[in-house]
């Protein structure tokens, strides 16, 4: 509990300040990992189907590619917030960028993307279906992209076995590695395509939220059968290259375990609500004390060793290794021409959300119990600015993050791309970690962004169906 409390304290009396903290430090390699080109795409699609106003609200429009903005950050003077501010984080930037590319409106049409899709895939002679891939936490609440599935479902409900939803957990504790989860991934695909043995051609778009796109990806390399009939695979806010929130989970994982579930003035249920502020699911319809009982009986002594590979396997070191020593040396081609794409490489598209310091007003209440022990209020803490400030010391070396990922690790590093796998961008939104996953019209009174939903996710879907 003090290690918390300080860290706050410490937090927020270093932030933004103008000391020698804000030099960027982001080593050359890591900046060689971002090899994508700059497009606005994106804003332009979401922008014909809400306006360029409401657009500008929601996605980001650089000034200029991100490699070039790192570069700058590494090497201005400047405090790299107020760099972002300017090149990264203007809003009047990106309506003037939007009105200079949106001539026409599409309305709000929340199936544009997925139709042109699944329009695609019965050409061929073929159904789909669309597999969610949930992250760390997931298994507990309602699972990545609730709204979507939810409008998905009744929008192509007459379209029967030829068009599917289905939703992946990685059961019965989702903090496993991707070594236990994957292969359970596989043998989901498995047993949903045993049931279509008259449609051999169907193909599966999968949809991986955080560490659900590194799952899919792990999944996909192992598996010829599911990585041939995989259409596309879409990663939101994924730790491809390491997630700075396994740094700090770590060490509160390990305050859990060792604390005593019976323990006075609530402490073990502020630890425990801390942890799945930041690290679990925010989107359940259950009573905070129904998901708070649930954390709590994955942290039991039967899965602490559970929870530490997890968020080991996740650290930035951890997995810059694995790129460079497994990842690159795996192979995602095709046995043969997908008819849908006419080509034999997995195609695979990159999403994320950036936040910057400025939108978080996170002032805790602080306060002495009647043991004299300083406690924190925390409903005086919103959960997306507490997951923030627990990574800072890590966002002072990626200062361009989502609050748990960083912009250059939500990617396939292009030095580490395998055989047989193309790799797409397609943009960043004004979002914590959470949103990017957990979009619906969000209800919070806080700073937690409220998003459009279904929008976002189909202009997504129309890029990726132009790139197929």
């Amino acid at each position: 509990m003090k290690r918390v409390i300080l860290l706050v304290l410490g937090l927020l009396a270093g932030c933004k300040t103008t000391s020698d903290n804000n030099q960027y430090s982001l080593s050359e390699s890591s900046l060689e990992q971002w090899g994508y080109e700059l497009n606005h795409d994106l804003l332009y699609e979401l922008g014909r189907r809400v306006g360029c106003q409401e657009a500008s609200k929601w996605v980001i429009a650089p000034k200029k590619n991100y490699g070039n903005i790192l570069r700058e950050m590494q090497v201005s003077s400047s405090p790299p917030f107020e760099i972002m501010e300017a090149q990264i984080f203007s809003k009047s930037y990106a309506k003037t960028k939007c009105d200079s590319g949106v001539s026409t409106s599409q309305g709000a049409n929340e199936f544009l993307g997925i139709t042109k899709i699944y329009d695609r895939v019965k050409k061929s002679g073929a159904g789909l279906t669309i597999i969610t891939v949930g992250g760390f936490g997931s298994h507990l609440g309602e699972g990545s992209l609730k709204d979507s599935r939810t409008n998905w479902e009744k929008h192509f409900a007459d379209q029967g076995a030829d068009f599917r939803i289905s939703r992946f957990e990685c059961y019965p504790n989702s903090y496993e590695t991707d070594d236990y989860c994957a292969p359970e991934l596989i043998k989901h695909f498995k047993k949903i395509d045993s049931k279509l043995a008259d449609d051999e051609g169907h193909r599966y778009l999968l949809i991986g939220y955080s560490k659900g796109g590194t799952t899919s990806l792990q999944a996909l390399a192992n598996d010829q059968d599911f990585r041939d009939k995989t259409l596309a695979t879409l990663t939101l806010s994924s730790p491809i290259g390491g997630g700075m929130a396994a740094v700090g989970a770590l060490p509160l994982i390990q305050t859990v375990f060792s604390s005593d579930p019976n323990s006075t003035f609530g402490s073990y249920n502020y630890l425990v609500g801390t942890f799945l502020e930041n690290f679990g699911p925010l989107n359940s319809e259950g009573s905070a004390s129904d998901i708070l009982g649930k954390m709590k009986s994955i942290m039991g002594p039967k899965n602490a060793d559970i929870m530490n590979k997890g968020f080991k396997s996740l650290m930035p070191d951890v997995r810059q290794d694995f790129l460079r020593n497994t990842f690159a040396s795996w192979n995602f081609s095709k046995t043969q021409l997908d008819p849908v794409t006419n080509s034999k490489e997995s195609k695979v598209f990159h999403a994320t959300g950036l936040s910057i310091i400025d939108d978080t007003e996170v002032v805790p209440e602080l306060f002495f119990d009647s043991s004299g022990q300083l406690q924190v209020d925390t409903a005086k803490v919103d959960a997306g600015g507490a997951a923030i400030f627990g990574t800072i010391p890590q966002a002072r070396d990626y200062p361009l993050n989502d609050s748990c990922v960083a912009l250059e690790h939500s990617v396939i590093p292009k030095q580490y791309l395998p055989t047989g796998l193309d790799s797409s961008f397609l943009g960043a939104l004004h979002a914590y970690h959470t949103n990017v996953g957990i979009m619906p019209s969000l209800e919070n009174p806080g700073n937690i962004l409220k998003m459009p939903g279904t929008i976002i996710i189909d202009s997504y879907l129309s890029l990726i169906a132009k790139r197929l």
